[in-house]
């Protein structure tokens, strides 16, 4: 009973956010973050944010994932194509992704690239330090940025 008002309060959120989901998505969704409804509402924000217009299977998971990111970080060096592609994904909203770098980044590189685990420690300050950047910036996404390309040199150094 109380499951079933989760299911309908979030089908009311995603129809009032113009967000499609089958009952089948926001049945399993519900469950994996049930009773957390913070949790819920954060991950539909973060959804809305993004402007996505169809919430599915496999978002549900993570709602918020910023392997892409990552990858970024660790491949080969381009500029402008990194640049481009960050401001078409991020530009309207990069504080979800801040802190998926900061919690997730130290252990994607362990488990991913321990060729990297050297360059762990600087990354992780380089991540305090734009973070705590955010607090007093007007523009989040030059921080993000900032932040995208610093580690990058750092992995590449």
């Amino acid at each position: 009973a109380i499951m079933e008002g989760y299911r309908n309060r979030v089908k009311g959120i995603l129809k009032a956010l113009n967000i499609n989901a089958t009952d089948e998505v926001i049945a399993e969704f519900v469950k994996r973050n049930y009773p957390d409804m913070r949790t819920i509402v954060k991950k539909l924000q973060q959804i809305y944010s993004r402007g996505d217009k169809e919430f599915t299977a496999d978002m549900i998971g993570n709602a918020y994932d910023c392997v892409d990111v990552f990858n970024i970080i660790v491949s080969e060096a381009k500029p402008w194509d990194n640049y481009s592609y960050l401001a078409s994904k991020y530009a309207n909203g990069v504080d979800d992704c801040m802190i998926k770098i900061a919690s997730d980044f130290a252990p994607w590189i362990h488990q991913t690239y321990p060729q990297f685990e050297n360059k762990i420690p600087n990354c992780i300050i380089e991540i305090a330090q734009h973070m705590d950047m955010l607090k007093n910036t007007i523009d989040k996404f030059v921080v993000f940025l900032s932040l995208v390309f610093k580690l990058q040199q750092i992995i590449r150094s």
